[in-house]
C-alpha cells in the first residue's frame, strides 16, 4: 500500500472529526449564546415594575416612611415595629412590604450567584436602589439576622460586590449577542 493510498484513507476520518470538532464549537456558541441571552432576560424580571407585589410593598413603604431617597440614615428597628403595630388593615403591614421587597432583592442576588441572572445587567438596572433599601433597613437586616444568620446572606455579599461600583460614574456598555454584519 502506497503512502497515497493511506493518506487517502486516512482523508475521510479525519474529515469527519474535523466536521464533529466545528459542529461542536458551533452548538457549543450557540449554547453560550442562548444562555448569555436568558440570563439578560432573567435581570429584566428583577425590575422594581416587574410584579404587582413589589411595587405595592415599594409604594406601602413610601406612604410611611417618605421616599427612600430622602433619607440618609438607616430607620430604627423599634420605629419600623411601631408603624407595623399602627397599621389597621393587616395588608398593608410595613412589616410585610420590607420583607416582600428584601426577599425580592435576595432571590435576585442568588439568581446572579447562581449565574442565572445578569450581575452587570442587574447593576446598571437596580444597584442605587438596591443599596439604598439596605441603607435604610440595615437594622431590620441586622434583628433578622440575629435569629437566622443565612438571612439575606446573599443580598449583603452582592451588596459589598456593588459597594466599590457605585461610587465610580461608570455607565456599563452591554456587547451585542449578535455581531452585526459589516
Amino acid at each position: 500500500m502506497t503512502t497515497d493510498a493511506i493518506l487517502v484513507g486516512l482523508a475521510g476520518p479525519a474529515a469527519a472529526l474535523l466536521g464533529i470538532a466545528v459542529s461542536a464549537y458551533f452548538v457549543l456558541k450557540q449554547m453560550k449564546l442562548t444562555h448569555e441571552l436568558a440570563m439578560r432576560n432573567k435581570s429584566l424580571d428583577y425590575s422594581l415594575f416587574a410584579d404587582q407585589r413589589i411595587i405595592d410593598a415599594r409604594l406601602n413603604i413610601e406612604e410611611v416612611f417618605g421616599s427612600i431617597y430622602a433619607r440618609s440614615e438607616p430607620i430604627d428597628i423599634r420605629l419600623i415595629e411601631k408603624k407595623d403595630a399602627d397599621e389597621e388593615d393587616p395588608n398593608c403591614k410595613v412589616r410585610t412590604s420590607i420583607l416582600t421587597i428584601l426577599a425580592h432583592w435576595e432571590n435576585m442576588a442568588l439568581a446572579i450567584d447562581a449565574n442565572i441572572a445578569s450581575e452587570d445587567v442587574c447593576f446598571e438596572m437596580v444597584a442605587t436602589t438596591l443599596d439604598q433599601h439596605v441603607r435604610i433597613f440595615r437594622s431590620f437586616i441586622e434583628k433578622r439576622r440575629q435569629d437566622n444568620p443565612r438571612s439575606y446572606y446573599h443580598l449583603m455579599a452582592l451588596r459589598r460586590r456593588w459597594e466599590d461600583k457605585l461610587s465610580q460614574v461608570y455607565i456599563e456598555k452591554f456587547p451585542s449577542l449578535i455581531k452585526p454584519k459589516t
